[in-house]
């Protein structure tokens, strides 16, 4: 065997430490960079989609809001007419006075119920903020590979500001 291997210039003892040279280089390989490569992936994988998950939380959040709102609106319109009725039929002598007092309470209790839901809205608005520019910033940091204390402020705000005119 040993003649084949001379024949065909091959020198077995320089085979065998190449294959052992490539066994280690392919072990160093896998432990420094491919088990890291895989590591970093998957951690980048969770971030997104814990990122999606806080989006619908989000989403769903400004649907309660939205409906919250408009369910003050109705009982605010509730109320106004229940308070006209009531007046029309208390006093017909005094028709005019008590239908702008119930108009005027009416218009109140609407632009409380406006407001309250203005609020609620601002308050949540305001917190899908907060949520965005953190998911912001850690995107940016992941995508460029930087400290996320060098990411531009106003790059951020104005991400935010895309965010928000759509959602408008």
């Amino acid at each position: 065997m040993e003649s084949l291997f001379t024949h065909l210039g091959i020198n077995w003892k320089l085979l065998l430490a190449q294959g052992a040279n490539f066994f280690v280089l392919v072990l160093l390989l896998n432990y420094f960079l491919y088990k890291p490569l895989v590591n970093l992936i998957n951690d980048r994988r969770q971030r997104i989609e814990q990122g999606l998950k806080n989006a619908d939380d989000m989403d769903r959040k400004l649907s309660e809001i939205d409906e919250l709102r408009k369910a003050e609106i109705m009982k605010g319109e509730r109320e106004a007419l229940a308070i006209i009725d009531q007046a029309n039929k208390a006093c017909q002598e005094d028709r005019g006075a008590i239908l702008k007092t119930a108009a005027a309470e009416a218009e109140t209790v609407k632009r409380k119920a406006e407001e309250l839901s203005r609020r609620l809205m601002i308050r949540e608005m305001e917190k899908m903020e907060a949520g965005a520019k953190s998911l912001l910033m850690n995107a940016l940091s992941t995508a460029v590979q930087i400290n996320p204390m060098s990411i531009d402020e106003k790059l951020i705000n104005d991400a935010v500001d895309v965010v928000k005119s759509s959602i408008k």
